[in-house]
């Protein structure tokens, strides 16, 4: 049997109108990338493309789950702008982008 929730109870349990969505993304690196490059590459990612977009990443740049800090939301931008950075890397040979997903499923 299923149960209906009301607003606050959706809310809560940040269902329907109130679902955080968020992201994967995998890369393939080069295989002359040490950890060092690795270690400087995540920091560059979350200085210049998350933390300005107030997201945050879990994982590592082989293969992360992006989601917004604090409530809301990651966007299609937000994928595109963290896709875009990645290909225009040196160290990176390519990267593929999953969909928008609830995040706290």
């Amino acid at each position: 049997m299923s149960r209906q929730h009301n607003r606050r109870q959706r809310k809560k349990l940040r269902l329907g109108e109130f679902t955080e969505y968020g992201f994967e993304f995998t890369t393939v690196l080069k295989a002359n990338v040490s950890q060092r490059d690795q270690e400087a590459l995540v920091e560059k990612l979350l200085a210049e493309v998350t933390e300005p977009r107030a997201l945050m990443m879990g994982g590592w740049i082989n293969n992360a789950f992006v989601a917004k800090f604090g409530p809301g939301s990651a966007t299609a931008e937000d994928q595109s702008a963290i896709q875009a950075w990645l290909q225009a890397c040196p160290e990176v040979e390519s990267v593929s982008m999953g969909p928008l997903v609830d995040a706290n499923r």
